[in-house]
């Protein structure tokens, strides 16, 4: 029997794994069956139809961990740069900003190379 891996966001940006047979029924929904609205949710585990197996209380979502989520990065940069000008000295800003895509699962594997974010010293014109 293969197993299955669900990714559990709970309450307070916690995060959890939870491995559990292939063929175990999952549920998602009020901590009271049939109870409607603002009530406490329940993630539950049942083996085969009814033998509950588990139940959490605190998750907010969950997912699959075979299901892969990317998630939008942004870095930036900026500097601040006077430049002299035949009315005086102007400030200006320049900003260097990269956005990527990586896996929400495994976050260390790719980040923006910060090659791309390195902007010139007070000593070079930006422009």
């Amino acid at each position: 029997m293969a197993d299955k891996t669900y990714i559990l966001e709970c309450n307070g940006g916690k995060q959890r794994k939870v491995t559990v047979p292939e063929d175990w029924k999952v549920t998602f929904g009020p901590l009271i069956p049939g109870q409607q609205g603002a009530g406490t949710l329940a993630l539950r585990f049942y083996e085969g139809k009814e033998k509950q197996r588990a139940i959490f209380t605190d998750v907010r979502t969950f997912r699959d961990a075979d299901i892969p989520v990317l998630e939008k990065i942004t870095k930036t940069q900026s500097k601040r740069h006077t430049k002299n000008t035949p009315d005086g000295a102007k400030d200006f800003i320049v900003e260097a900003r990269v956005t990527e895509w990586r896996d929400a699962d495994n976050p260390e594997e790719h980040t923006p190379s910060d090659e791309f974010l390195a902007l010139p010293d007070d000593t070079e014109t930006p422009f």
